[in-house]
Formats: C-alpha cells, structure tokens, sequence
C-alpha cells in the first residue's frame, strides 16, 4: 500500500491533504498527532475519519509524538486511533540517542513499551518506533538490539534512510531488520533540509523495497514524507508518480 505522511504537508487543511492524496493516486494517509489530528481532539478525529470513508482512503497509522519512557497516560492516542481505524501506533524510542542513553532510560523505555503495547493488543492495534536519530532506534544495531531485548509481537519498527549511514550500509542492515519492519517513510534528502526528487534516488530505493520485502513476513504501507523543491506541491506528486513505479 503507497500513503503520505500527513506532516509533509503541516501548512494545509485535512481537507487538501486528502486532494493530495487522491490526486497522487496513493492508497492511505499516516495522520500526524501534531497538526491534523492531536489526541486532545476526538470529534475533529471524527471528522477526518468521516472524510476519509468518503473519499475511499485508509488512515494507515497515527504518527503521534508519544516517547518511550515517560509512561504518560496512553489512553488518548487509543481512542484516536479506535477512530481513525488505523491499525498501527507510531512512537518515538525515547528521547536520547543510543550513544547517550544509559542502562536505565533503556530500560525505562522497554517497560513503556510493554505497557502500551498490551494496551494497544486489547484495542486491536499494534505498536510501531520511529526509526529516527536521538532515540534507541539511531542505528541499525541498537534498533536490532531493542527490538530483539523486547521480544514483544505487538511491537514493530518503522524504517527511513539513516542519515549517518551510506547507501551500501543501509542495505547490509536491512535484511536484519526487516523482520521488524512495518511501514516505511519514503524521502531523498540530505542533511533533513536538502530535498531532492524521489527520482534522482530510484535506484537505491528499488533495492531497499525490494529487501524488505524479501525478508519482511509483514506488510507494508510505503508513506512520502516531506517533498522536494521550491514547490512543495508540484514536487510531492512528482515524487508519488516515481513511488507508484516501485511498488
């Protein structure tokens, strides 16, 4: 399944994020808890939840900005999702890097990820981590290491292009990986700023798609996040047309 990440676009209504996707021909939104749909705001998840079944989309997951490890009530980002129908949760592995993060913020981000992956069980949904620099899920090894210590069914990876590492590096990574991976945020950039037509990186794109799925029992919504150019726009749908020739 092809989505978009609702926060590339955190300038526009719902309203226009939806167009947006209709006109990319993309299957599915992730819903970003900061701007279109905050778990403070159960009748607004509502009304996107409406617009979404008329529009023939699938809200895929809710990217919400909870990390690990302040074991803040849960309960919310449930009732948001039980709306939207997702079927999974994003999270954030904390709030330092792996490098940084001691024995007991490691430890404490593990207890809170058993604590809200039961709770996302009895709803019916499944806990994913951002796979992102200043948490436990910065690189390759300490991400595998996580999710391996946890040893949890309920709790999954998200995977992006690490920054920090080559495009070979990348790719030795992912056949570890990918047993745990359940969608993946799709991008050219460098230094987060600097943003390039999906096209230009097609080829090391294919070879990452083309790995996980080799090695991944699970499936995947493939989410553009964020767009190229001095014309956001022009330059999103440009990069859905490349998306839609790899999957």
């Amino acid at each position: 399944m092809l989505g978009l990440c609702s926060v590339t676009f955190r300038d526009k209504t719902v309203d226009e994020v939806i167009a947006l996707a209709k006109e990319a021909d993309l299957d599915a939104i992730e819903w970003g808890g900061d701007i279109h749909v905050p778990e403070t705001d159960l009748e607004n998840a509502k009304e996107v939840a409406a617009k979404m079944k008329t529009a023939g989309l699938q809200s895929s997951s809710y990217g919400t900005y909870y990390k690990l490890g302040t074991f803040k009530d849960f309960t919310p980002f449930l009732d948001v999702a039980n709306i939207l129908g997702v079927s999974t949760i994003r999270v954030w592995a904390g709030e330092k890097g792996s490098a940084e993060a001691s024995a007991e913020t490691r430890q404490l981000v593990m207890q809170d990820a058993q604590r809200i992956s039961e709770l996302a069980a009895k709803a019916n949904f499944t806990i994913s981590l951002e796979y992102h620099s200043d948490t436990l899920t910065d690189t390759p090894e300490s991400a595998l290491d996580l999710m391996r210590e946890m040893n949890n069914p309920n709790v999954f990876l998200y995977w992006q292009p690490a920054e920090v590492l080559s495009v070979a590096e990348r790719i030795e990574s992912l056949p570890k990986l990918a047993p745990y991976i359940t969608n993946v945020h799709v991008f050219n950039w460098e230094h987060f700023y600097n943003r390039f037509p999906l096209a230009d990186a097609a080829d090391e794109w294919k070879q990452y798609i083309d790995l996980i799925r080799k090695y991944s029992p699970n499936e995947q919504t493939f989410l553009l996040e964020f767009a190229p150019g001095d014309n956001p726009v022009e330059g999103f749908l440009e990069s859905a047309k490349t998306l839609n020739t790899f999957v």
